[in-house]
């Protein structure tokens, strides 16, 4: 028989080799083929993972082979396990095969080496960890690092100190010296206890070695040792012996002392070292800095020695601080968060004193400088601030009348405390000084300096008291009439009356006195009368002094006489004003002139009256014939033709007649509300009538005009709905009913259902509606509507109320109504209805699974956004799902519709589910449902998030239920850790094990540190771990404003069975870092003019977001700056940035363009509402929760005079200089005017004194004009004469000079001229720029007379045309309006107007639309207003713009052309063509008689070459004073200018001699001229 068996029955191999071969051995011969069967098993190594497996696989023997060889694969599976496995190989014969059998060794075993090996190592991700004193139990994860594992290892774990001092068993233990990593658990925890003592050691070390006598495990070298850094939390205390340390200046030195306090495990190097404070090192003391330790049971008290200076500096107490600071480079070891342990106070106390006293003892202050400044000073220098006490008291001058601050006490006294600082040598005390408008006495008190209790170091001096007297400043008017009086030679006397104002107040011991005097003119003293010179004495019950002046009637024949009655203030000065101060009188000789006055000094009309009838008197003599008067008018604030027309120029008084009563004028009713108007009339002499007849007293009269308008202010509209959400809503009110004053009512709310500052803004505002001719004006005011966030169901409404301003602060001319009748119909009241924007929403809170025998279950539902105003009822159910919880008691008792309110202020309510503990095993959860509802469904504005949540009961009876014991937990971000517990119930005496750990995040290591710990639960009996906690460290970064954050805890089954009822939580962690917000400063202030207060506001700390806040501004009681007046009451928004401390906010301030205001008006700042549910606070009492802000005024008043250059003939008999103020002022104020000589001569020429007073009115910016009386002399030789006039203002800020300080008047002879062109003189000047014959640049001024009501064409060519209406004012023709049409360079037409009527405001039209505007330019036509000029520039045919000036007076406008007029043939300017002619200018030759009146030097012969007819030729005199902007000279050739202009060749031009129909237009834009054709082809008006 044939036998197959194995060659071996043992085959090892190496799993790296890769196959193993087996071999199969024949003895015996065959002849045939014979085959075996080889079949594998599995023994400890298995088919695939190990080796190949071979089934049934078949060996066939051929008669030649003894053996075969069979190679089976072996795999390299890459786990570690173990040393050796092992498989069997079977030898089988199949069925059928005959003659052969297996041997012996039918079976073998192969055996297969392991040859794999893992990596293990710390898994921290560093060589080295920091870990705090207290932490209880440091773990640290080992695990496998490369490698798997298929059995378990073992590694050891060894401790060992560092050098760095961490003991063994003191300052750490090891708790698991032994771990076990395998398949299922590749990593675990070592823990290590970390020892918490009570030792100062700073920051210790020890290593963690990781090693294994498993030869399948390597040890990663760079993971095998694991150093620790133990940081102390002992603190390191350091406190001074004293605090603080006191030391006289003279005690040489002073020994400092500092201990340790606890226990100090080292020796601990420190520095002590002094620090500047008030007091300095080298001149008060010196710096010491020395090195000291402390040294453990040794030396725990530490002293320094520093020497005190002894200066001769008077500086009271002084301090300097001495610190102990640890070295910058042991911060590192020792929990402190400032190098600085501990600080210490040395005050020096000064052994010398300081003198304080008076600098001066006399001081004398006008009434009206607002305040006196009382200096103080301190002898010798000093270091350190001083207090005093100034002691008031009262005199003549009573605190609270006369000054302030006033006494409050009985006695008169007040005790004041002033500052002396260290760094000046004196100090201001300011006292106010009270500006009364009583007349009187010089009167004074007294100022007592005191030290302050608080003031250490100082003695007074000698001058400890000081007088303070006020020298009055009010003035009392005085007036005396009659003014230019004639009377009969034989009336013995003319008596003057001189009188006082009646309204002002004198003090009982007040004497104001005035000086009479006469002054003999051509009659003489006492052949005509009997000079009188005495001084009056005013007091304060004397009004009038009457003081005759007598009159000698003698018997000579002779013409009228004339002397002066002059009133002066006496020498050393006066406190009166004289409002007249000369009076003409003209003594008549007996016979019988005919003297003629007015019957009133004063008319009162009202405005519908129609026509004005005045009274003209004949007071003296008898006339056989008819007398015959001028009259005339002259405008004050009533205008001609706005408010009234002359009638009648012409009054005759019948014969044998002494009165006479007509209808001279008729007033203008127009609709305008106005001020109550005047104008004055004149009566006048005409030629025929002179020498018999006289002017009278009462030769002019004043007549007033009463308005009879009204306007009424009404709100637009009855009601107004606005959207909560709107943020404010704009209500209009409306003027209705023109008026040329201001109209000013108040708009006030009134709470109706909503609520002031809840709802809405509670405010009371004044709004002014400026001076307009419109007959309907409107202006918007805002309301601010508070968007509360809280749900209301119904619209709220509250109301907007008119009434009448009163002066909010009783100054004069700020909001009073200024005249006429303001009725606030139809609507003083308007009504504001809120429709309420918010919604509200709720939902039901998610319910966390519950066990079986809870017994009940909470569902809860929460108010999720919005706030409630209104109750909200909801309808709630349980309902049941297919195969899951059964209600009606089987497993929970069931809800049907119950009712649930939510009240305002709900945010949460709740209803209880009860749960049947059945105690049976069953499914292990089963579920059920809750549906919420809103009842009834279709209350608007209320939803539901969630309106379905599930219930989930887990089954107690049938296993173990494992659950982390809260669904949240909340812990505030300082409380250092926050302890997760897990509980385990039904699980009798089984164990789980269970990993509780911290879910990755963005806030890993920033918010918490991740966190994984194995818990073992159950056991049952007495060592039962059901219920366990783990603690997670949470990192406090001190960042305000972050709120919430959250991270989540989650469970993991690491062995045995259990069923999770919660393995999921959430830890929120609250941010408890208050953030202090405050002001940056205690106050502010800002100008008026720049609109915004610059405030800024700080905080304390970094932020995770912006933190937005509100500024709120607000009135100060009393108030000194008015609300909705002065400022804006409208919150600000700031932001503040998160890592940036401060931020700024512009509160808006309100320029109200008025002068003269006075010292600072201060309002509140306040903080509006802080960020909702954050922590921001404000800030302690000792910043600034609160801030102030003070508004200057920095509005400038301008004054100046109203022309530069007055022109008067001496027939005239007076002139009138009038000044006038920029803006409206807070105040009145009055303005002195200087007359300075000149070639005219005082007494000769004008009768003046040397000084005027005007008066400027607070709430009008109308000129005010003083009278200088011009005395006729009839010499017919005299040239023109010149005298001028400046003005002084008074000593007080706000006030400036204007451009025309100063005035020139130019006193033109009663003689007829040689030649004055054709015009009347003193008409309006109009330049025009001439091209010279030599080249040079010059100009001719030429005038032009006009005619009452008619245009006249001023300049014109195709591109552009100018023309002007005409006026008749007094003697004169004046232009008032002018009219500009004007091409742009894109060929658009349009025109311009400038008129007096608008208040010179030009209006501007063009493609069918006007604009009245301040500025104006459009395709190179501009049009800009600056103050009462106008400049107009337009492009003139695309040739050099040409540039003109429209100036406006009270009574004319100037017009002026400065360059640009074109040169061709068919231009047009003024009267002629001028500019396009040669004009020569050439110095006077003097010869013949054409010199006889003129300086030669001045003078210039200016020939004109005309193109109508021969040249002409002028002596004229060069003028030096230009117009403003101007520059090059002007040649008048006007007698008014320049002086009279001489002709020198004959005949007359024709264009300028001949009438002025051919310069006559029809209207004032119309475009045809004699002369030229405005191009109407390229466009159409």
């Amino acid at each position: 028989v044939l036998q197959i068996e194995f060659s071996s029955s043992m085959e090892t191999v190496g799993e790296v080799v890769g196959s193993v071969t087996v071999e199969v051995v024949k003895v015996g011969e065959n002849e045939r083929p014979v085959g075996v069967v080889l079949s594998t098993l599995n023994g400890t190594a298995f088919a695939p993972g190990d080796f190949t497996a071979q089934e049934q696989l078949l060996l066939t023997f051929n008669a030649s082979d003894a053996s075969l060889s069979i190679a089976i694969a072996i795999a390299r599976d890459g786990l570690v396990e173990a040393a050796e496995e092992a498989f069997g190989a079977v030898l089988s014969v199949p069925e059928g095969e005959g003659g052969v059998a297996l041997g012996t060794l039918r079976e073998a075993t192969v055996t297969i080496t392991d040859s794999d090996f893992v990596t293990v190592g710390f898994s921290v991700g560093s060589e080295s960890v920091n870990v705090s004193e207290g932490v209880g139990v440091l773990n640290v994860m080992v695990g496998v690092l490369s490698g798997r594992l298929a059995r378990g290892v073992s590694l050891g774990i060894e401790a060992v100190g560092s050098n760095n001092g961490a003991t063994a068993g003191s300052d750490f233990s090891i708790i698991s010296p032994m771990i076990v990593l395998d398949s299922s658990t590749p990593q675990a925890l070592a823990s290590v206890a970390i020892t918490d003592d009570l030792l100062v050691e700073g920051r210790e070390g020890f290593s963690l070695t990781l090693s294994t006598t498993d030869q399948s495990v390597v040890v990663a070298r760079n993971s095998s040792v694991l150093a620790v850094e133990i940081d102390d939390n002992d603190p390191v205390r350091v406190a001074f012996a004293l605090q603080p340390y006191r030391v006289e200046e003279t005690g040489g030195s002073v020994l400092v002392q500092a201990s340790f306090l606890g226990q100090l495990e080292r020796p601990l190097q420190v520095s002590m070292e002094t620090q500047d404070e008030t007091a300095l090192a080298g001149s008060d003391y010196t710096p010491v800095s020395v090195s000291l330790v402390f040294v453990p049971n040794s030396t725990l008290l530490l002293e320094a020695s520093v020497a005190i200076l002894d200066d001769d500096i008077g500086e009271g107490f002084e301090t300097f601080a001495v610190q102990v600071l640890l070295p910058s480079n042991d911060r590192h070891y020792y929990l402190v968060t400032d190098l600085l342990l501990a600080e210490a106070t040395v005050e020096i106390a000064d052994n010398e004193d300081v003198v304080i006293e008076f600098v001066d003892t006399q001081y004398q202050v006008v009434e009206g400088s607002n305040f006196v400044d009382l200096l103080i000073s301190k002898g010798g220098r000093t270091q350190q601030d001083f207090l005093v006490t100034v002691v008031l008291i009262d005199g003549e001058a009573i605190g609270g009348l006369d000054f302030s601050p006033f006494p409050q006490s009985e006695s008169g006294q007040v005790f004041l405390t002033a500052l002396l600082p260290s760094n000046a040598s004196q100090a201001r005390f300011g006292v106010v000084i009270r500006d009364d408008s009583i007349v009187e006495q010089p009167e004074s008190f007294s100022a007592h300096l005191q030290l302050h209790p608080a003031t250490q170091g100082a003695v007074l001096g000698t001058r400890t008291q000081a007088t303070v007297s006020i020298l009055d400043n009010d003035v009392l008017d005085v007036t005396f009439s009659p003014l230019n009086v004639s009377v009969l030679e034989n009336s013995s006397q003319v008596v003057f009356t001189v009188s006082r104002d009646r309204d002002a107040v004198l003090s009982p011991d007040a004497r104001v006195r005035v000086h009479f005097q006469t002054i003999p003119a051509t009659a003489s003293d006492p052949a005509d009368f009997t000079g009188v010179s005495e001084t009056l004495t005013f007091t304060n019950n004397v009004f009038d002094i009457e003081v005759s002046v007598p009159i000698v009637d003698d018997s000579t024949l002779e013409s009228a006489e004339t002397f002066e009655a002059v009133l002066s203030l006496p020498p050393g000065g006066s406190s009166a004003r004289l409002l007249e101060n000369s009076s003409l009188v003209t003594i008549l000789d007996n016979d019988e002139l005919s003297i003629v006055g007015f019957s009133s000094t004063n008319y009162t009309v009202g405005e519908s009256q129609g026509e004005i009838v005045l009274e003209v008197l004949k007071l003296t003599g008898e006339s056989e014939r008819d007398v015959s008067l001028l009259v005339t008018s002259m405008d004050s604030t009533a205008t001609m033709p706005e408010d009234y027309i002359i009638t009648q120029s012409r009054v005759v008084l019948p014969s044998r007649s002494n009165r006479v009563s007509l209808p001279l004028f008729r007033v203008i009713d127009d609709s305008l509300l106005e001020a109550l108007e005047s104008f004055v009339v004149e009566l006048g002499i005409p030629d025929e009538e002179k020498g018999s007849v006289l002017l009278g007293e009462q030769s002019n009269t004043t007549v007033f005009i009463q308005d009879n308008d009204s306007v009424n202010v009404t709100f637009a509209l009855e009601q107004y709905v606005v959207p909560e959400g709107n943020g404010s809503v704009y209500v209009a009110v409306e003027r209705v009913g023109g008026a040329e004053v201001t109209v000013g009512v108040v708009v006030s709310t009134l709470a109706g259902s909503a609520t002031a500052n809840l709802d809405f803004a509670n405010a009371s505002q004044v709004l002014l509606f400026p001076p307009s001719v419109e007959p309907r004006v409107q202006m918007l005011i805002e309301v601010e509507i508070i968007d509360d966030g809280v749900y209301e169901q119904q619209p709220e409404d509250f109301f907007l109320q008119l009434s009448l301003p009163a002066d909010p602060r009783g100054e004069e001319g700020r909001v009073e109504q200024e005249v006429g009748v303001v009725e606030l119909i139809p609507l003083s009241r308007t009504t504001i209805l809120i429709q309420d924007n918010d919604a509200i929403e709720f939902a039901l809170v998610e319910v966390d699974p519950v066990v079986e025998s809870v017994g009940s279950v909470s569902v809860c539902v929460v108010r999720t956004e919005g706030m409630l105003g209104d109750a909200v009822t909801f309808l709630l159910s349980t309902r049941e799902l297919i195969g899951e919880a059964l209600g009606g008691g089987v497993d929970f008792h069931q809800l049907f519709g119950i009712q649930l309110t939510f009240e305002p202020g709900d945010t949460e309510r709740c209803v209880s589910v009860f749960i049947v503990d059945d105690a049976r095993a069953e499914s292990p959860a089963e579920s059920f449902e809750v549906t919420l509802e809103v009842e009834p469904p279709d209350v608007g504005g209320v939803s539901v998030t969630r309106d379905t949540v599930r219930v989930t009961i887990f089954d107690d009876d049938s296993g173990a239920l494992v659950s982390i014991e809260q669904a949240r937990y909340e812990v505030y971000e300082d409380a250092g850790a926050v302890s997760v517990c897990v509980n385990m119930s039904g699980s009798g005496s089984q164990t789980v094990a269970i990993n509780l750990s911290t879910s990755d995040s963005n806030f890993t290591n920033v918010l918490f540190v991740p966190t994984s710990a194995v818990l073992i639960l159950g056991g049952g009996g007495e060592d039962d771990a059901s219920y366990q906690c783990v603690s997670i460290p949470i990192l406090d970064n001190q960042v305000g404003l972050e709120g919430e954050r959250s991270f989540a805890v989650s469970l993991a089954l690491v062995a045995g069975a259990a069923t999770f009822v919660r393995p999921e939580s959430v830890v929120t962690v609250l941010d408890d870092d208050e953030v202090l917000v405050w002001f940056e400063q205690e106050h502010y202030s800002a100008s008026e003019g720049s609109g915004l207060a610059r405030v800024c506001v700080l905080k304390d700390r970094n932020t995770s977001h912006p933190l937005l806040t509100t500024l709120v501004p607000f009135q100060l009681s009393p108030p000194t700056a008015i609300a909705g007046v002065d400022f804006a009451v409208n919150p600000v928004s700031v932001s503040l940035p998160p890592s940036f401390p401060t931020a700024c906010a512009g509160l808006v301030l309100v320029d109200n363009k008025v002068g003269l205001e006075g010292g600072e008006r201060t309002f509140g700042v306040g903080f509006g509402q802080l960020p909702v549910g954050s922590a921001v606070a404000m800030a302690a009492p000792l910043q600034h929760s609160n801030t102030t802000v003070s508004i200057l005024d920095d509005d400038i008043v301008l004054v100046e005079f109203t022309e530069s250059d007055y022109v008067v003939n001496e027939r005239d008999g007076a002139v009138a200089v009038c000044v006038q103020k920029s803006l409206v002022t807070a105040q009145s104020f009055s303005v002195r005017l200087l007359v300075t000589e000149d070639t005219a001569e005082a007494g000769v020429d004008f009768i003046s004194p040397l000084t005027l007073d005007v008066l400027l009115t607070a709430s009008s910016t109308s000129p005010a004009c003083a009278e200088i009386t011009i005395i006729h002399d009839s010499d017919q030789l005299e040239t023109d004469e010149l005298f001028q006039v400046e003005f002084v203002l008074p000593n007080r800020s706000g006030i400036l000079a204007g451009l025309v300080s100063t005035a020139t008047i130019t006193i033109t002879p009663d003689v007829i001229p040689i030649y004055v062109n054709d015009t009347v003189m003193g008409d309006p000047l109009f330049t025009v720029p001439l091209r010279l014959e030599n080249g040079s640049s010059g100009a001719l001024c030429y005038e032009i007379h006009g005619r009452a009501d008619t245009v006249f064409s001023l300049i014109s060519d195709h591109c552009t045309l100018v023309n002007g209406l005409y006026r008749s004012y007094r003697d004169l023709m004046v232009i008032t309006v002018i009219a500009v049409r004007a091409l742009t360079n894109g060929g658009q037409c349009l025109t311009v107007k400038v008129s007096l009527e608008d208040a010179c405001i030009p209006s501007v039209s063009a493609n069918g639309t006007t604009v009245s505007t301040q500025f104006f330019s459009i395709g190179g036509v501009s049009v800009r207003k600056l103050q009462n000029k106008v400049r107009i520039s337009v492009p003139n045919c695309g040739n050099q713009n040409l540039v003109m000036w429209v100036t406006c007076h009270s009574e004319m406008v100037e017009f002026l052309v400065t360059r640009g007029l074109n040169l061709s043939p068919t231009s047009h300017g003024l009267i002629g063509q001028f500019w396009n002619v040669h004009v020569m200018a050439v110095p006077l030759i003097p010869e013949g008689p054409t010199t006889s009146y003129y300086l030669e030097e001045d003078l210039y012969v200016v020939t004109v070459h005309s193109m109508t007819g021969s040249p002409r030729a002028f002596v004229a005199e060069k003028y030096p004073r230009s117009w403003r902007k101007r520059k090059e000279t002007c040649f008048y050739a006007g007698s008014s200018q320049g002086g009279s202009v001489t002709e020198v060749m004959q005949p007359n031009d024709p264009v300028i001699e001949g009438s002025y129909r051919d310069y006559i237009v029809s209207e004032l834009f119309a475009s045809y001229f004699l002369y030229s054709q405005f191009n109407e082809t390229v466009c159409a008006f």
